[in-house]
């Protein structure tokens, strides 16, 4: 074969993969969608998704939430995934008992006033993706707390809680809810007066599988390497 025209064969094809390479970068974006779980007066309980249908179970142990008939083709699943994450609460102040749900259905410690984290409490919060039950790829999936909403403030009360996570500590006074976290678990421990957690949102995220595009593309690049020896 003429020299010039196999430049332009071989050029040809690096063009050819590394657009099929963009290409599969430009049309698959991540999936993101939320959970919400919110306790209000009365025990009643809102759960909601922004993405498939959900379920979990109504006590305070370790809170199992199932994701069904989730759409993750566009990243490379199926139209019926799985993702199935935990999230566990636990008592790490210097006083309390354990956690519990209290009379108004929010999450509260066990101990002073068993309906309030009070002085000398706090809750943890941990999220765990379930690797066992999630049938996408595990290790394209992230979860993260973005926002939490507490209540149980009393009049006159100035509250100080604190959350802390992965970057450290954070201080909010005079606050019922808080809005742009991303964490994996958080805590709120009460130091002044009482509070307890009424919500809680998560944020799961769906990164793309490798695509047959981008291995058409990984594809081309090898047949020019072989071609080169």
């Amino acid at each position: 074969m003429n020299p010039i025209i196999r430049s332009v064969s071989r050029t040809s094809c690096i063009g050819l993969a590394v657009a099929s390479l963009a290409l599969a970068g430009s049309t698959q974006a991540a999936v993101i969608f939320t959970v919400s779980d919110k306790r209000i007066d009365n025990a009643a309980r809102t759960l909601t998704t922004s993405e498939g249908n959900i379920t979990a179970p109504a006590d305070i142990g370790g809170m199992v939430y199932t994701i069904s008939n989730l759409d993750l083709t566009s990243v490379g699943g199926t139209a019926t995934e799985t993702i199935v994450f935990n999230v566990d609460f636990s008592s790490v102040g210097t006083s309390g008992t354990g956690v519990q749900f209290n009379t108004f259905g929010n999450v509260s410690i066990t101990g002073t006033q068993d309906d309030q984290i009070d002085p000398g409490e706090a809750l943890r919060m941990d999220l765990t993706l379930n690797t066992g039950l999630t049938t996408f790829n595990t290790s394209n999936i992230s979860l993260a707390f973005t926002q939490i909403e507490v209540g149980g403030f009393n009049s006159g009360e100035s509250e100080l809680w604190t959350l802390g996570h992965d970057d450290g500590p954070e201080t909010a006074l005079d606050v019922k809810s808080v809005t742009g976290l991303s964490s994996s678990f958080l805590s709120i421990g009460d130091v002044f007066g009482d509070v307890n957690l009424s919500r809680y949102q998560i944020e799961i995220t769906a990164v793309p599988e490798p695509s047959s595009t981008a291995l058409i593309g990984l594809g081309g690049f090898a047949l020019i390497l072989r071609r080169r020896r």
